[in-house]
């Protein structure tokens, strides 16, 4: 097994298939083989970006085409007076990005927001607050809030910590699995403090940049200055990437005859154009994706499909018409799901002759759990 891992993700098609005869013993070893390879390859592709400036004096302004041109990542500048630039030192020697954004943020006096109505990672007025912040890959958390609660009815004491999560924007995440794992705290006396489990189970990510949770732990019973440390870590499941599906010469498909149906495959994740009816005014495709039997495995009501697109594209590329006629989905599992979207004509675009289009359908690459550590020194308590 080991010498196989080392081989990595080239030999994953050279494999035997999920289904192939083998014994119980070798479905799992081979299963932990592609697990294994699938997860390396992912986590490395996620891979923080890095940065380096060496400037004794920088403005704001150049220091965004630095880091969009050194990661590809844009960060705006949404300050409400931008007719001047702030000027500042930088000394980033390969920095990851969450690294260089908080320094500069530091070094500019403004604030990072993560909630702009467009989704968009942006530099905001100042002043400048500086926050318990650890990063952790492509990941960043901070302590936002420290509440003490006291229940006096049940003679209890606990002390609510709330983090936020970010991640670099090119991430798309699908969930947070809620409970830290080897959570550690101590109170400033070097005393252990015992953590209270919250809600299990793993939540959906629901904005683009970022999103809380929260760490409950007792109070100490005598008085203590501070919370020495914290640390532990969390799990994010998502994809290491987006993968792009292409249908080009599209014809309208009979479901009764399987070599009408084109599928196309791409790091082990297959995507099925099933059906295309094409009726007055309204454009229907039927897809199915399968994912593979080995990766993470999610409820009915975990939905891993919330950043899908669909659109169409014409061929001489001078136009693009997204789905505006809604989808449902027909049926959705651990590792399948079967789609239907539908385009209508409208005033801008018309649909016109399907020899015209393409069909693009971008959806999520392997879908692997990404480590999340953390690790805070000295927080001031209530």
């Amino acid at each position: 097994m080991a010498a196989l891992v080392k081989l990595g993700p080239d030999i994953l098609p050279l494999l035997p298939k999920p289904d192939a005869k083998l014994t119980a013993e070798q479905k799992k070893h081979l299963a932990a083989i592609r697990t294994t390879i699938r997860d390396a390859a992912a986590l490395n592709a996620i891979a923080p970006r890095t940065i380096t400036i060496q400037k004794k004096s920088i403005t704001l302004e150049v220091a965004l085409t630095e880091i969009s041109q050194q990661t590809g990542i844009t960060v705006m500048d949404r300050r409400r007076d931008k007719e001047t630039s702030p000027k500042f030192a930088l000394d980033l020697t390969k920095a990851t990005f969450w690294e260089a954004v908080d320094e500069i943020a530091l070094k500019a006096d403004l604030r990072i927001s993560f909630y702009e109505k467009d989704g968009a990672l942006a530099f905001v007025d100042g002043p400048h607050k500086t926050l318990p912040v650890s990063h952790s890959g492509v990941f960043r958390v901070a302590v936002k809030r420290l509440l003490s609660l006291l229940d006096l009815e049940a003679d209890h004491h606990v002390w609510m910590l709330h983090l936020e999560i970010a991640w670099e924007p090119r991430f798309q995440p699908l969930f947070l699995e809620m409970q830290p794992d080897s959570l550690v705290v101590k109170d400033g006396k070097g005393g252990e403090l015992k953590s209270i489990p919250g809600g299990g189970g793993r939540v959906p990510v629901t904005r683009p940049l970022t999103m809380e949770t929260q760490v409950r732990v007792e109070a100490p019973t005598k008085p203590t200055d501070k919370i020495a440390v914290l640390k532990g870590a969390m799990t994010m499941v998502g994809p290491s990437k987006m993968l792009n599906f292409t249908f080009d010469n599209l014809a309208k498909i009979d479901p009764g005859k399987k070599e009408q149906v084109r599928k196309e495959t791409q790091e082990g994740v297959t995507a099925y154009l099933r059906e295309f009816r094409v009726e007055p005014e309204i454009w229907t495709f039927g897809l199915l994706l399968e994912y593979p039997q080995d990766g993470p495995d999610f409820e009915s009501f975990e939905s891993w499909l919330v950043n899908n697109q669909i659109f169409l594209e014409k061929k001489n590329g001078k136009g693009r018409f997204a789905a505006n006629g809604g989808y449902d989905i027909d049926e959705q599992g651990g590792h399948k799901a079967i789609l239907n979207y539908r385009f209508i004509d409208d005033n801008n675009l018309t649909l016109g002759k399907p020899e015209d289009w393409k069909l693009i359908y971008r959806t999520p690459g392997t879908i692997v759990k990404f480590p999340i550590q953390f690790e805070f020194k000295d927080l001031p308590v209530p």
